[in-house]
This record gives structure tokens, sequence and C-alpha cells, in this order.
């Protein structure tokens, strides 16, 4: 940590330290909601991502199917929410939220898989893409932050952090892109029926979540990295290779 501080980096390696934190917070904030384990009505336990769609709309509404599945999911979220406000009428607690189901006609534990319609595999395929991005960010910014860490003593694989900087923020303003984008494709999903009565948004409303992520990625590579640049040309803002000072582990 001395290092660091007369060597004049203490605060952009604590900077790093922090952004690191967040951006594994927000990834496994949203992995974590999709991730909850679901009991179906075959006594299978799956993941929420894989058993629940996100939203009432998981297909093209000009098509007869999923049409008929939006229809019913809609139904069952109005239904839900009539019998929301029935309780607190009553004094009762809110009945669950619902889950849209994906295996209405195939199995919930898969084996039956192959013979959805393309439609559906799409929007399930989806789900499962929106939770690698989130376990992938959590891990990414979770080597990261070791790496950070063990820059304050003695300055362990300074150099090469620092420099590599501008690109880890690329990657995660990708990786946050990359969860709005697949969210945004997802029709309905930000509706308040869908938001108030989803299981899906029991735990937190992940399109928020990723939102957040988007911001927060944004202002690092565009603040920071700005600022870092104009800062480089007053001073040095690492150890050039081959100095002395060079800390090149």
């Amino acid at each position: 940590m001395a290092y660091l501080k007369d060597k004049g980096y203490e605060a952009r390696a604590f900077y790093l330290n922090l952004i690191y934190v967040l951006f594994i917070l927000l990834g496994s904030l949203f992995a974590a909601a999709l991730n909850a384990p679901y009991e179906t009505t075959d006594d299978v336990t799956l993941p929420l991502y894989q058993a629940c769609a996100l939203s009432p709309v998981t297909g093209d509404l000009e098509s007869e199917e999923p049409k008929t599945w939006y229809d019913k999911y809609k139904t069952e979220l109005a239904d839900r929410q009539d019998d929301v406000k029935e309780a607190e009428k009553d004094g009762l607690d809110e009945p669950d939220r619902v889950c849209l189901n994906f295996a209405r006609d195939y199995n919930e534990a898969d084996e039956n898989y192959d013979e959805a319609p393309d439609w559906l595999k799409d929007a399930f395929d989806r789900q499962q893409t929106l939770f690698n991005t989130a376990l992938a960010t959590a891990i990414m910014n979770g080597l990261l932050f070791a790496w950070s860490v063990i820059m304050h003593w003695e300055g362990f694989g300074l150099s090469w952090h620092f420099m590599l900087q501008p690109l880890f923020s690329v990657i995660n303003l990708g990786l946050f892109a990359g969860l709005i984008g697949n969210l945004g494709g997802i029709e309905d999903l930000t509706h308040v029926l869908n938001v108030d009565n989803n299981i899906m948004f029991e735990m937190l409303n992940v399109f928020a979540v990723a939102l957040v992520g988007l911001i927060i990625a944004g202002l690092d590579l565009i603040g920071s990295n700005l600022v870092i640049y104009w800062a480089c040309k007053s001073y040095n803002c690492w150890p050039e290779v081959g100095s002395v000072d060079y800390i090149g582990y």
C-alpha cells in the first residue's frame, strides 16, 4: 500500500477496487434473480430462468400459437393482480406471483425440449444467454477485483492493469449493453402488469439492474478514462516498462 501512495497511484487503485465491486454486485444480483430455485408442478426444481418466462410475449404475436400463449399468460397476470387487490381489502397476505411456465406442452425437465417450436426455443435461449452474461460479468470483475487488491502490495501487475484498464471498461460496457439489448428485445417486459405480478421480478427488477450497470460502465469508460488521458499528459500514469519503478510480474 505504501508503494502506491508513494508513487501517486493510490487513488486510482482504490477507484478500481470500487468499480469492480459494483460490477460484481450488479452481475451477481442479476444472475441470482434469474437463478432462484423454482419447483414445478411435476416436483422438478429448476432455476427460474429455465422454468418461467420473463414476459407474456414469447414469440411473434401474429402467429397463432404464440398469440394463444400470450392470451393465457396475460390472463394469469391479470387474475393475480385482481387477487392482490382482494387480499388487500381483506387484510390478507399477497398471493404468490405467477410463473409464466415455459413448459405448457413440453416436459419441464427438458426431455421434450427438441419438440418445442423454434419461437419457444428462442425465448428460452435468450434467458439462458442473459444468465450466462450476468454470470460472466460477475466472474470477470471478481478476477479483476482480486488483481486490483493484489496491486496494493508492492504494485503487483500495476503497469499492465493500468494500461489495460480502458479495455476492461469496454468489455464491461459491452456486457451490460448485451444484457440491455437482450432484455430490450423482449416485448412487454417492463409493462406494469408483468413487473408487478411475474415471479421473475419478485427479487428485483432485472432491467433496472442492467440499466444501472450500463450507465456506470458508460461513465467509467468515458469519464474515468478521459480524466486519466488528460492526466497522463502531465504525469506518468503508470511506471514505464523497463523503468526502475516498473512492476511487471
